[in-house]
């Protein structure tokens, strides 16, 4: 529709503008754990914006949050980990693509 961004930088990457919305939406803090540890050298909070369904396309309001490293490395949809549950149209994150984190299951 016009007007309307899908909110999607690149492969699965979530916009800077939406970044900086769910930050002030969730108190620039995970949603998990509460954590807000600032980077001694970017002066920021790392957090990372989670598809809470593991469908990077799906970037409505009510499926996205904020979640620290550790949050979202314990998630059960992290770097693509819940692929082949259902959807079709799902595919391997960056970081198992390039090799950083192989999927469950998944012979080597």
């Amino acid at each position: 529709m016009a007007g309307e961004v899908s909110g999607l930088q690149g492969h699965g990457v979530v916009s800077g503008h939406v970044k900086r919305y769910l930050r002030e939406k969730f108190g620039n803090k995970c949603c998990l754990c509460g954590w807000a540890g600032v980077n001694v050298i970017t002066g920021q909070v790392p957090l990372v914006a989670d598809h809470i369904d593991g469908n990077w396309r799906n970037n409505v309001d009510s499926n996205l949050r904020l979640v620290c490293p550790n949050c979202d490395s314990i998630s059960a949809t992290y770097a693509g980990l819940n692929r082949g549950n259902g959807r079709k149209q799902r595919e391997l994150s960056k970081r198992v693509k390039e090799g950083k984190l192989l999927p469950v299951g998944v012979p080597e």
